[in-house]
């Protein structure tokens, strides 16, 4: 993939660090790239809500280089096909993409490195495929996204109407520049800043022949799925969930919000992820100086910090930093005397 003419960032296919790829589909293709050696064990990644596998680039990099990296394009964004017309999207319908990937590769066993709805995603696969998974990494979700019963009628309605108006009266595309389609992306995530939304770009817009540019991603992606998980259902996803898990949150990502909003039915779906090794809270900024890690009544690791702009944080992987570009996440650097377990030797 050739990088845009007016973008700073260079993608990591074309600098020779990664290798693109399409897995055939019924419908299509989906798109991603690979970082490493296939015969190494497989990490399979996930995006967050109309992001793209970029999203992953400057932190694979850093992850340790005996394992296989996949990361992929949710259908309608990136570089994958849309879902044909007339179809709907659900936490569901990804699952089972999910697991046609897996079954493309012939893995027996995978680690998932998920964030925000790519990680809800991986929580529901791994409490249906337990026995694929082995350690779930989930980046600024619960990693099963519930709503509530009441809401079912009206959410149906309210997609099925959404589809049939846009087909209906379809609308053209909106064309941009590139610096407009910048600001717009800035706009729209207060979280990210002019090199991360160059690195999203990348793979985020098409170029038109008149110059301007479109954004690559199925207008349908903004609607809501039309199926409601409850949190009793999320729950029993939840508890069948055997791989080591790891919750990774950012003090001021959707996660906290979210919590804020639901938060009985956030701390017990959190206590029904019984295989879960550690959840560590990440901060801008403590409300009171430690230099210890507190646990928690819910289990989650709070670790002192320091403000930094780039994102640095422990994970499944051992002791590094890292350079993660993720949307609506600002992980801060987490104090290197903290000594955490490794994943990969959970």
């Amino acid at each position: 993939m050739e990088s845009l003419e007016n973008s700073k960032y260079i993608g990591t296919t074309e600098r020779g660090i990664s290798k693109d790829m399409n897995i055939r589909v019924p419908w299509g293709v989906i798109a991603g790239k690979s970082f490493g050696d296939s015969s190494s064990p497989p990490v399979l990644c996930y995006h967050g809500w109309l992001d793209n596998c970029n999203t992953f680039d400057k932190l694979i990099p850093l992850l340790p280089q005996d394992r296989y990296y996949v990361a992929i394009d949710m259908p309608g964004v990136g570089l994958s096909t849309p879902l044909p017309r007339g179809m709907f999207n659900s936490y569901h319908d990804h699952v089972a993409l999910i697991e046609r990937v897996v079954s493309h590769f012939k893995w027996k066993t995978i680690t998932l490195l998920g964030h925000s709805m790519g990680a809800n995603v991986f929580g529901m696969y791994s409490g249906t495929f337990p026995e694929k998974v082995d350690k779930l990494i989930l980046i600024d979700a619960p990693g099963l996204f519930h709503s509530y019963a009441s809401l079912a009628p009206r959410v149906l309605r309210n997609t099925i109407e959404l589809h049939s108006s846009f087909y209906e009266n379809p609308r053209p595309r909106t064309r941009y520049t590139y610096e407009a389609a910048k600001a717009k992306v800035l706009a729209d995530n207060a979280s990210l800043d002019g090199p991360a939304a160059d690195v999203l770009l990348e793979r985020g817009l098409i170029k038109n022949n008149d110059g301007t540019y479109t954004f690559a991603r199925d207008t349908r992606e903004i609607f809501k799925f039309y199926m409601v998980l409850t949190c009793d259902m999320c729950k029993e996803f939840a508890k069948n969930v055997t791989a080591a898990t790891q919750h990774i949150v950012a003090d001021k990502g959707i996660f906290m919000k979210v919590q804020g909003q639901r938060k009985e039915e956030i701390d017990e779906l959190m206590d029904s992820f019984t295989s879960c090794k550690a959840c560590i809270a990440c901060r801008r900024a403590t409300p009171y100086p430690f230099d210890k890690p507190r646990i928690s009544s819910r289990g989650y690791i709070c670790i002192s910090t320091a403000q930094f702009n780039l994102i640095q944080f422990i994970t499944f992987f051992y002791m590094f930093y890292v350079f993660a570009v993720i949307q609506c996440i600002s992980l801060t650097y987490i104090n290197n005397k903290m000594q955490l377990s490794s994943a990969l030797k959970l």
